[in-house]
């Protein structure tokens, strides 16, 4: 990327954050071996402070991209082993079902295959202990699958392994992460604890409409190891960089499970998730804090990496800003999942019923020869919760779609071993409690 080209995605950006209302974004590229970055709009439109390429951002789930390296680290170190059960370091650990526990290992929550019912955003305060008493009240969940059968995204297993390195390392995850990880990399623009936000020009999430800084602005402390990292655009290029160069690293790569979403080839790697776009692997990850978005991927037979930061729902702008990029960069297309037309006529009636986890519930029904679904949505962030009428566009006989936000948002039925159906939407499974 020359000084030429940077001043063309500079551009870019600002053109594609006034037409997506987006306040602010920082991008960061890694191409032919250098980090280049440009920054658009504001970070807090209250305010009114500039968003530079040095502001940071709330990570989200990117945030687990940190802890996975500092598990890996202390399995490299021979303190935990990817196949260790998580009762064999914290035999406190219990679930609502007694034994469900027993079996869940490293490898598992890495995977997302633990079955751990995963948006528990439990509040167990600011102290050092937070992951500690995290862990007691785990006693409150339970399985929506059995450990290894199935894939179902999962916070709370990410909360789990910060208190496992806890445990091993007697630091507190915070400060584990900080020595083993960020200390090494020499970032200088990353952290955990919301206070050391101050030192830096910090963005604040805003409401999807209208763009209205948050009120709540960050996450618990207990959910850092799944989403409590932040960091500038650069300094995340960083981590990437790391993982491209260290050959220790790359069996974090490897593919462990399928996501059954979209019609087209998404694994769980362990922290990563692994694309095949076009028969080439591309790996990386998104996160969502309150009212922040991130966006990460990264092509490694190009050496290739691209970060996108913003402080609004920004979906529509990533996938115009990286189709484009990754087409330069990369000689890459960006697959986007499409809805035939016409759409097939299927049967619904195989699937109706309602299907629950913690968070979601999902009544599928036919009305008129066309699905439908009323789907209720709350968790500890969202207490009020709120209710949607969705209609469903048929894609396969195991696949729909809707189009709530704009953009189709695949809705994908399958069974688990035992023969029970199960809704797989927005990377977390929802088993069938009634037909």
């Amino acid at each position: 990327m020359t000084p030429l080209t940077s001043q063309r995605w500079q551009e870019t950006l600002d053109r594609l954050c006034r037409v997506h209302s987006v306040p602010g974004a920082s991008l960061a590229v890694l191409a032919d071996g250098e980090v280049h970055t440009v920054a658009a709009g504001v970070v807090n439109t209250g305010t009114g402070v500039e968003t530079t390429a040095d502001a940071v951002f709330q990570l989200g789930s990117l945030s687990k991209l940190y802890t996975t390296t500092l598990v890996a680290g202390l399995v490299q170190d021979g303190r935990l082993t990817a196949h260790t059960r998580i009762r064999d370091i914290l035999p406190e650990f219990r679930l609502a079902t007694q034994g469900a526990a027993d079996a869940i290992t490293v490898r598992q929550i890495l995977s997302h295959t633990s079955g751990l019912d995963g948006d528990f955003y439990r509040d167990t305060g600011r102290g050092d202990d937070c992951l500690a008493r995290y862990v007691e009240e785990c006693a409150e969940l339970d399985l929506v699958h059995p450990p290894g059968t199935a894939m179902s995204y999962s916070n709370a297993g990410y909360s789990l392994l910060g208190r496992v390195a806890e445990r091993v390392t007697g630091l507190t995850w915070d400060t584990a992460l900080s020595r083993r990880v960020l200390d090494p990399l020499r970032v200088t623009h990353t952290g955990t604890l919301p206070e050391g936000m101050l030192r830096h020009r910090a963005a604040v999430g805003h409401e999807d409409s209208p763009r209205t800084p948050v009120d709540r602005l960050v996450l618990p402390r207990s959910t850092g190891p799944a989403g409590g990292v932040w960091a500038s655009a650069a300094d995340m290029l960083g981590l990437v960089r790391l993982h491209l160069r260290d050959p220790s690293l790359a069996w974090l790569r490897e593919p462990h499970a399928e996501v059954p979403d979209e019609g087209r080839p998404i694994r769980r790697a362990l922290g990563w998730i692994q694309y095949d776009w076009d028969g080439r692997e591309v790996f990386g990850h998104d996160g969502e804090a309150i009212g922040q978005y991130a966006f990460l991927r990264v092509v490694p037979d190009r050496q290739v990496a691209v970060a996108l930061l913003t402080n609004a729902y920004s979906v529509p702008l990533y996938l115009e800003l990286f189709t484009t990029l990754l087409a330069e960069l990369a000689d890459l297309a960006v697959p986007r999942f499409t809805v035939p037309v016409p759409s097939p006529e299927i049967d619904i009636t195989p699937w109706v019923g309602t299907y629950r986890n913690l968070t979601r519930e999902a009544t599928i029904e036919s009305r008129g020869g066309q699905p439908w679904v009323t789907m209720r949505f709350a968790n500890e962030l969202v207490t009020a919760g709120f209710t949607q009428q969705i209609r469903l566009t048929p894609v396969s006989k195991t696949l729909f779609a809707d189009r709530t936000d704009g953009y189709p948002r695949s809705w994908t039925f399958r069974h688990l071993p035992d023969g029970r159906p199960y809704l797989h939407l927005g990377g977390r499974l929802l088993p069938r409690v009634s037909d």
